[in-house]
């Protein structure tokens, strides 16, 4: 039997679920009436004069037994006799013993004519049983059972600390499951990926997390992407029930945050292969302008039908009465003390927060949360709330200006430079520096322990601090403070150089570069950084703008080599204090070659050159990326390699590297892309020379390859051998049929998919007025 304790749901979602119950229940329809003083009345069902059978709710989870009765006896009862039915029906989400029952239908008599009349929590719990179907479109209730939050914090997605299943509850409960819900499932069941884009704050992450939740439930593997598609194509298995996750995979404050190059085309890649996938699901969100702006630069995005079923979630997706609930949800569930919650009825000012043009829930989520409006009056609170609705970076401006320490200000901003999620240790580093930096030169003194006293001043309200696998990861606690703080630098522009100066990961030179240059994109040739001066937005500061290429440039030369931040990863067996972010001394190449030819800065072709020869010393000593050696020299060559002036025997030394490591059938996959962007470095003779290498390699491979059982190896195999036998024309069709054959026959049986009817709120809400809207929080005065 279940056992759930109801209190995940609203006053209103508990009303509507015992509706649901006792119609299952007695096989009756119901009545429903509008919420709030309901004189009595809930639900009704008459289906003649003299049976008139009224069902009263009364959610009393968080309270006790002695409550309950005494609103029974002094308030309901009046209003009882003076309907006077032919039959009370009365449900609550407290416990009942025998002995309170008897009491109950003794005071309600002749009302009240059975104690299986009256329906507490256990009885609920067993007709949920009974009608699983109901229990399935109640969400709210089987995602935040305990076997269910057993289930995710015992999975590798969230840590396996209390905190994490409260914030799951909480976002739970605060959630109004509207249509895009539906829809995203739909999408899922039919394409296997999704795209959830709307405006910020609107709810994007929180669905997705949602539908995560859900998915994790039915045994799905839950893989978040950080920072590069490549980490889903790592980890990605055919024949496994697998989630895969991109939150703000374009990026969150503009376009270039995220993909990396030719990601585009990696991404687009990928969802081919998830749509063929049994098994496999996708999520991505992103903000709705900057997907535009993505069809927009990036060709192979524009030209696919990448969103042609995307799942929007816009204020359209939200009826009025949706944003009546997700405004009374907040305050439901808030801690928000009485007479702030008086000044949201008085006068009906609730009806002014639905209405306004920036109704967004993560302003609602802020402004009912009293910690963080402690020290503002009852009486100013709902002139507050407007105002912050009319500009949501007030909710930012005082706290970040006048609120916090010195410390804190420097520890936001240098976060604000680093990947989305960061490792405690990594950003003291780079916080301590920018502070020391600070320090001199605004002349403010500075202690030993200011950076933890930073984080316990900032953790909660701007800053949220997890435990995974026992290590400490900072975050922003809501992405609009990164909104507010790119648009504050924009204005301090002294700040933005000297973060520059004092950067100490490579990624800081990245993300700083993109907060000023990035208009459409890098790879993008302007005819001269004087063009590019004139034409940017950002023009009123041209004296920065000169300054900042010198800068980048020093930082680039100086943290070349250094270690990267480290990136936060989810992925099962992995430890993830070893992973870092994937940015390979190549990528990085990329990213200084993609920067020379945009910002035409005079010295670049000598530290490019300098970095070429390091990444020549480097290959002395480590292996590399092949995947990411390629994209290199693929940009190299079009540019002609005019920072190198060792061109020939740059490319000797790479091509006797691909030669030499011909250790899998990955490997001549790579060398043949090699001899497809350089074919003049070899000869016919050596043309023919692979050839006859590799038709020894895969035939001796080719039986052991049969031999096995593994789907996802199979097919891979067959597209290896496919691609690189086309290229270097080899006949071996007959074995590529014989290796798809195979994989047919062993590919694993995926059975019946559950039908999972999530449920949809009656559309009908949508045509519900005012007047509805003032019942349901004429309940909150009870």
């Amino acid at each position: 039997m279940a056992n759930y304790d109801f209190k995940s749901l609203s006053s209103y979602d508990f009303e509507c679920l015992c509706r649901d119950l006792i119609q299952e229940e007695r096989k009756i329809h119901l009545e429903s009436f509008k919420t709030g003083r309901d004189g009595g009345i809930d639900f009704r069902y008459s289906a003649s004069p003299k049976q008139n059978i009224i069902l009263q709710v009364k959610h009393y989870a968080e309270s006790n037994y002695s409550i309950l009765f005494n609103k029974l006896k002094n308030e309901e009862l009046k209003k009882i006799k003076k309907i006077n039915p032919s039959s009370y029906l009365l449900c609550t989400s407290l416990g009942l013993t025998p002995s309170n029952k008897d009491n109950i239908k003794e005071l309600l008599e002749p009302y009240c004519k059975l104690t299986m009349d009256i329906y507490g929590k256990d009885d609920l719990n067993n007709i949920l049983g009974k009608f699983p179907a109901i229990e399935k479109r109640n969400f709210k209730l089987w995602l935040t059972s305990q076997a269910v939050l057993e289930r995710i914090l015992h999975s590798t997605v969230y840590n396996q600390s209390e905190l994490a299943k409260e914030n799951i509850i909480k976002k739970l409960k605060y959630y109004v499951q509207n249509e895009s819900f539906s829809e995203a499932n739909k999408i899922l069941d039919e394409l296997h990926y999704c795209i959830i884009a709307g405006i910020p704050g609107i709810g994007k992450t929180t669905l997705a997390e949602i539908l995560l939740i859900a998915y994790l439930d039915r045994g799905y593997e839950i893989i978040k992407v950080s920072n590069d598609i490549s980490e889903a194509v790592e980890v990605y298995k055919n024949d496994t029930k697998q989630f895969f996750y991109y939150d703000d995979f374009l990026g969150l404050t503009r376009l270039g945050d995220k993909l990396n190059k030719n990601e585009d085309e990696r991404i687009l890649s990928f969802i081919a292969t998830i749509r063929k996938s049994k098994y496999a699901r996708f999520i991505l969100t992103t903000r709705e302008y900057i997907l535009n702006q993505a069809k927009e630069i990036y060709e192979k995005l524009s030209n696919s039908n990448f969103d042609t079923r995307k799942c929007v979630i816009d204020l359209s997706s939200y009826s009025k009465f949706d944003r009546a609930k997700i405004l009374f949800n907040h305050i439901y569930f808030s801690d928000l003390p009485s007479d702030f919650k008086a000044s949201l009825l008085h006068n009906r000012n609730y009806q002014r927060i639905i209405n306004h043009q920036n109704f967004n829930p993560r302003t609602i989520e802020w402004m009912t949360d009293y910690v963080k409006n402690i020290k503002i009056l009852s009486k100013d609170y709902v002139a507050i709330f407007l105002r912050n609705l009319d500009n949501p970076e007030r909710i930012w401006e005082h706290s970040f200006t006048r609120q916090i320490s010195n410390a804190s200000r420097c520890l936001l901003i240098v976060l604000y430079s680093l990947p989305e999620e960061v490792f405690l240790e990594d950003l003291e580093m780079a916080f301590l520096t920018f502070y020391e930096n600070q320090a001199k030169h605004c002349k403010f003194s500075t202690y030993h322990h200011d950076f933890k006293s930073a984080l316990k001043e900032l953790e909660g309200n701007f800053i949220f601090i997890d435990n995974i696998q026992s290590h400490l990861i900072i975050k922003f606690h809501n992405p609009s403070i990164k909104d507010y703080l790119e648009n504050y630098l924009l204005k301090e522009s002294k700040l933005i150089e000297e973060l520059i100066e004092s950067a100490v990961y490579f990624e800081q030179c990245v993300k700083l570069l993109d907060f000023e240059y990035k208009p459409k994109r890098l790879t993008e040739v302007l005819d001269s950084f004087e063009k590019y001066l004139k034409s940017n937005k950002f023009n009123k500061n041209l004296d920065l703008l000169k300054k900042i290429p010198k800068l980048v440039w020093s930082s680039l030369e100086n943290n070349f080599e250094q270690i990267n931040c480290r990136l936060v990863t989810v992925q099962s067996g992995k430890d993830i204090s070893k992973r870092r972010a994937d940015i390979s001394l190549e990528m990085r190449l990329l990213f200084a070659i993609e920067l020379a030819n945009t910002l035409i800065y005079e010295d670049s072709s000598k530290i490019i050159g300098l970095m070429l020869q390091t990444l020549l010393n480097y290959y002395k000593r480590n292996k590399t990326n092949k995947w990411a050696l390629l994209e290199l020299l693929l940009c190299l060559s079009e540019v002609n390699f005019k920072y190198f002036p060792l061109k020939d025997d740059f490319l000797r030394q790479m091509k006797t590297y691909f030669l030499d490591t011909l250790n899998e059938i990955e490997d001549f996959e790579y060398l043949i892309e090699f001899i497809g962007v350089f074919p003049d470095l070899f000869l016919p003779q050596e043309l023919k020379a692979i050839e006859l290498k590799f038709v020894s390699f895969y035939k001796d491979d080719y039986n052991y390859i049969l031999s096995k059982d593994d789907f996802q190896y199979i097919s891979q195999y067959s597209d290896h051998l496919e691609n690189i036998s086309d290229f270097l024309k080899i006949d071996a069709t007959e074995e590529i049929s014989e290796l798809r054959q195979k994989a047919e026959e062993v590919t694993p049986f995926e059975p019946d998919f559950d039908d999972y009817d999530m449920y949809r709120w009656d559309r009908g809400d949508r045509e519900l007025e005012d007047e509805a809207i003032d019942s349901l929080f004429d309940s909150l005065k009870d």
